[in-house]
Parts: C-alpha cells; structure tokens; sequence
C-alpha cells in the first residue's frame, strides 16, 4: 500500500499540472521610424519607438538595422483630431486634459501583412495657480508609450 501511494506521488510530483509559458518566436524585427503627425507632440514618436524597440528586445527579439534581413518590418504613426477636452477643478487650481491619440501599426511578414489600429487617450495635469510650476508631460507621454509597445509587441506575437 505504501509503494502504490509513493508511486502516485512520485507521478504527481513529476508530472507537473500541465500549465507552461508559452514560447517567444526567435524573429528579427526592424522597426522603422514612426510617422508622428502630431503637431503638439514632437516628442512622443521617439518615446514610441524605443519603448517598442525595448518591448521586443525584453521578450528575446533581435532589432535589425534595415528592413532588408528582417523577418517583421513594423510601421507606425502616430495621428490625432487635435480635440483636447479640458476639466478645471472647482477652486480653479487644476486643470486636466484629455486628448485621443491614434496607433496605425503596420506588421510586414514575407507571408502578408496585418493592421493594427488602437485610440489611446493621453491625460494630463497642470496646476493653473502654483509657487512651483512642474510639467509631467513627458511621464504621462511615456507611459503612454509603454502602453502602445505592450499593443503592438502583443499583436506581433498573436496566433
């Protein structure tokens, strides 16, 4: 009776429950340089594209230097309806705004090509009455990179 209960714990113990991550596809990608057609944002196409480059690197990826050997070539731009919705609070110290930015992310394989279209909104804060002015544009901008670079590194590896 012990060897039959030892025999099936051994077998538990060495079979595991099944679950496993699932493997990264070994691809070059050249990601090219992203189209921004925002005129308030000239800093956000950069922040995209090394947020991207860093994305697929973390997820075992090689970045090519041009799209001629690359397995993926990816394609962004950047656009918006420059509309900003504006929000000042009730003592008139804070004023929030809110504008849609637009992710176009085109994915060329050897085998097609695939278009991802995504509306992220961009939400910032300014103090409209302060002794110590601060802008946290460029965190908010690059959190939104990184928002965008988890997109399209999960759309690179959909199955």
């Amino acid at each position: 009776m012990k060897k039959e209960i030892l025999f099936f714990v051994l077998l538990l113990l060495l079979s595991g429950c099944g679950y496993r991550v699932a493997d990264m596809p070994k691809m070059s990608v050249y990601v090219a340089p992203v189209e921004n057609r925002l005129n308030n944002r000239a800093t956000l196409g950069i922040l995209v594209e090394r947020a991207v480059e860093n994305r697929l690197q973390q997820r075992g990826m090689t970045l090519a230097d041009s799209p001629v050997g690359a397995d993926v070539v990816i394609q962004l731009q950047l656009s918006g309806n420059g509309r900003r919705t504006l929000q000042s609070g009730i003592d008139n110290r804070m004023t929030a705004g809110r504008e849609m930015i637009s992710l176009k992310a085109v994915f060329q394989k050897k085998t097609g090509e695939w278009t991802m279209r995504r509306q992220f909104p961009l939400v910032t804060q300014s103090p409209t009455q302060s002794r110590f002015y601060y802008n946290e544009s460029g965190r908010e901008e690059r959190e939104l990179a990184g928002q965008m670079a988890l997109q399209v590194a999960a759309w690179l590896v959909k199955p």
